[in-house]
């Protein structure tokens, strides 16, 4: 039985020095702003203003309630790494998945949990992939796990809050370049 070797390599010359290549990748605050865009538009409230925080915007004070806190919690790079070449430049792309937990609090007018399910009723149907879609080609939301309610627990100022969490997850693909002096045909 004949076998044909079907393994083909990329020969990159080494960089010249300080010509590292290219690196394509969203930074922490513009994910932040993609799930925030995406919950004012899934979260529909009248008459009540609803702050969405992340952890870098929480140096001053903690916003008045109600309001939704996102923080990045883990990046798992997956396995498989992709390349391809177009235009004479290789492209790697790096497959990653992000954890975000979003924190719900409540207040008098509206429980953590009508806004924790508000957002899990959409995050993971197909209308929040073309909602992400029209942000990033980069980011796509994947799914979120069950809700877990912590109903007035002692918060930091020892008074009695409403809160609830979710764990939402995206696929994040960074690139990276390589510029087309550096790039050798394939074998």
């Amino acid at each position: 039985m004949n076998t044909k070797n079907n393994l083909s390599k990329v020969m990159v010359k080494a960089p010249k020095n300080g010509d590292l290549p290219e690196l394509k990748l969203l930074n922490y605050s513009e994910m932040y702003d993609f799930v925030a865009k995406f919950i004012q538009k899934v979260i529909l409230i009248k008459d009540i203003d609803l702050t969405i925080a992340n952890r870098t915007s929480l140096r001053v004070s903690i916003p008045k309630r109600p309001f939704i806190l996102l923080c990045i919690e883990d990046i798992y790079d997956l396995p498989e790494l992709k390349t391809y070449i177009v235009d004479n430049q290789e492209i790697s792309l790096i497959q990653s998945e992000v954890m975000m937990n979003i924190l719900f609090f409540g207040n008098e007018q509206i429980s953590s949990i009508e806004l924790a399910e508000a957002f899990q009723a959409r995050f993971n149907k197909g209308w929040a992939t073309e909602q992400f879609a029209q942000y990033s080609k980069a980011f796509i939301p994947l799914y979120s796990n069950n809700l877990r309610v912590k109903p007035f627990c002692l918060g930091i100022t020892d008074q009695l809050e409403d809160r609830c969490s979710v764990d939402a997850y995206f696929e994040l693909h960074p690139e990276i370049v390589e510029h087309s002096d550096n790039v050798k045909e394939r074998d």
